[in-house]
């Protein structure tokens, strides 16, 4: 089972894993796989929480939103746990990040198999309710970019 995570809360751009997984959950292309194969879930900042959402799942992926510098909309990908525990890039609005909770389940033994980490690239400066219009514009490209990767990791054994 392919787990399909995205992470944050119900503001600004911090929303974009959320609204992603809204759009795969529409995806036709996802359609066929979405009760057997691939289980997609929306959490609004899960902190530690995180680690009991892979529970059953031997391959996970996470969506959440990065500040690297790159432009809007950017999609990092990343599998390399070490890389993703030193960084600062991850939003965090409650203190415990995804960043601390992977380092936590690594510790704990508490990771899957595989790991991979969407991070999509928002401009910290976009305040509001809303999503930018930038990302706006973005979305229709990174959900076609993540179903292509997802159809992939759902493949792979």
């Amino acid at each position: 089972m392919l787990k399909v995570i995205g992470i944050g809360s119900p503001f600004g751009d911090d929303q974009v894993g959320l609204l992603l997984i809204e759009a795969l959950r529409q995806a036709e292309q996802l359609q066929p796989y979405l009760k057997s194969d691939i289980e997609l879930l929306a959490v609004d900042r899960p902190g530690s929480g995180l680690l009991s959402l892979f529970e059953g799942a031997s391959k996970v992926v996470i969506i959440d939103a990065v500040v690297t510098g790159a432009s809007s909309g950017q999609l990092h990908c990343w599998s390399d746990l070490a890389v993703l525990e030193s960084s600062g890039s991850f939003l965090s609005s409650h203190g415990f990040g995804l960043a601390q909770a992977l380092a936590l389940g690594r510790q704990l033994g508490g990771l899957p198999e595989q790991l991979f980490v969407f991070g999509i690239e928002i401009d910290p400066g976009a305040g509001g309710m809303d999503i930018s219009p930038r990302l706006q514009q973005k979305m229709p490209a990174l959900t076609v970019q993540i179903i292509a990767l997802l159809e992939l990791y759902r493949s792979e054994t």
